[in-house]
C-alpha cells in the first residue's frame, strides 16, 4: 500500500507544480549580491549560525566567500564561491605544473643571442678565459 501511495505522489508531483511546492518545498535564496537574505532564513526556520554551520561542512570557512547561497528542500546549501575562493582541482594544479616545466626548460636553454646585452660581454668572457682561483 505505501508502495502505490509513494508511487501516485511521484506521478502527482511530475504534473501539478502547487502538490510538488507543498510536499517537497521551493529552494530559498538565502545570500545573493553580497547581503544574506534573513526573510528567507526566518521563513525556513533557521539561524545564521545554522548557516555557517552548513557553511563548515562544505569546506566554507567564511560567508563572505559566498556569492550565491541556496538553500534546498533537502536542507544541503548549493553554493556558488567567489572565484578566489574556488578551490583548485588536481587538473589545475597539472596544468601550472606544465605551465612551470615549460618555464624552467626554456630558461636552461637561452642562447647567447637570448641573454640580456648588459651581460653578454661577461657572458662571452666567461667561455673563453679560464677562471680557476690559485
Amino acid at each position: 500500500m505505501l508502495t502505490i501511495d509513494l508511487v501516485l505522489l511521484a506521478k502527482i508531483q511530475l504534473y501539478s507544480p502547487l502538490i510538488r511546492k507543498l510536499v517537497f518545498g521551493i529552494p530559498s535564496v538565502i545570500k545573493k549580491d553580497g547581503k544574506v537574505i534573513m526573510k528567507e532564513l526566518k521563513k525556513a526556520n533557521i539561524t545564521v549560525e545554522d548557516v555557517e554551520m552548513r557553511l563548515r561542512m562544505e569546506k566554507v570557512f567564511s560567508i563572505e566567500d559566498v556569492v550565491l547561497g541556496v538553500l534546498e528542500p533537502s536542507g544541503r546549501l548549493s553554493l556558488t564561491l567567489k572565484p578566489e575562493k574556488i578551490p583548485a582541482t588536481k587538473g589545475d594544479i597539472q596544468r601550472l605544473m606544465d605551465m612551470l616545466t615549460e618555464i624552467t626548460q626554456h630558461k636552461t636553454e637561452y642562447s647567447v643571442n637570448e641573454i640580456p646585452p648588459l651581460f653578454q660581454e661577461a657572458y662571452q668572457e666567461a667561455k673563453t678565459k679560464d677562471y680557476h682561483q690559485h
